[in-house]
């Protein structure tokens, strides 16, 4: 006898003999293919399948998964710029000096996931930024108060910090923490924002990836 028909003849002998809850148990160890569509997550991946991505748990209310949270983080970075990068369609470019414009659409091309940049703009009186004059870029981190967001966002800063001397890279500044390329052996190293109201999400720069470059 085949032992799919073994198989099916021994759930249905069991399920006749032992309460429900018992016989779904061996039922499903018996049948490998229910056992993964059982479970299947809201991210539509199976996260007992060798290889395919579990998502992380948010820590959002009732723990609500974003599209961020089904983008597994690699743990390898992407390759480098490699040259000029494609216009990224984002009004952030407008105003932007090169180097800064190149590293917007570099990182742009390499996480597209990314979907709000901040370029050219205004900041208060007195405090030294190089967003008004087009050499500073932020980019936002969907998700960022989640596990999975945090990770992107370090995944981020780190592929800048590996590719500074291409991208002409001053410094970077992500989850209250900056690094110098002046100073790469002082590493990343706690941040304060000078400015107003410095302990928000922005200010402490937790939900964006903050890098200027060199004129």
């Amino acid at each position: 006898m085949k032992p799919a028909v073994w198989i099916a003849c021994l759930t249905l002998v069991v399920a006749l003999s032992v309460p429900f809850g018992a016989a779904l148990v061996i039922t499903t160890i018996a049948t490998p293919a229910a056992a993964h569509q059982l479970s299947i997550d809201s991210c539509s991946t199976i996260t007992d399948e060798p290889g395919l991505p579990t998502p992380a748990p948010s820590p959002t209310p009732e723990n609500v998964t974003t599209d961020l949270d089904c983008v597994p983080v690699s743990g390898d970075l992407p390759p480098g710029p490699g040259g000029s990068c494609p216009p990224s369609g984002s009004a952030a470019e407008r105003g932007l000096r090169p180097n800064a414009l190149r590293a917007l659409r570099c990182v742009k091309q390499r996480f597209p996931w990314i979907k709000y940049m901040g370029g050219v703009g205004s900041r208060p009186s007195g405090y030294v930024s190089d967003h008004p004059r087009g050499l500073a870029v932020d980019f936002m981190i969907p998700a960022w108060n989640s596990h999975a967001g945090n990770a992107r966002g370090w995944e981020v800063a780190h592929w800048l910090q590996a590719h500074a001397k291409d991208l002409h890279v001053k410094y970077l500044i992500f989850d209250n923490r900056s690094w110098r390329a002046y100073n790469p052996s002082a590493g990343w190293r706690p941040y304060r924002y000078p400015g107003p109201n410095p302990n928000n999400p922005t200010t402490k720069h937790e939900n964006h990836v903050h890098v200027s470059v060199y004129a």
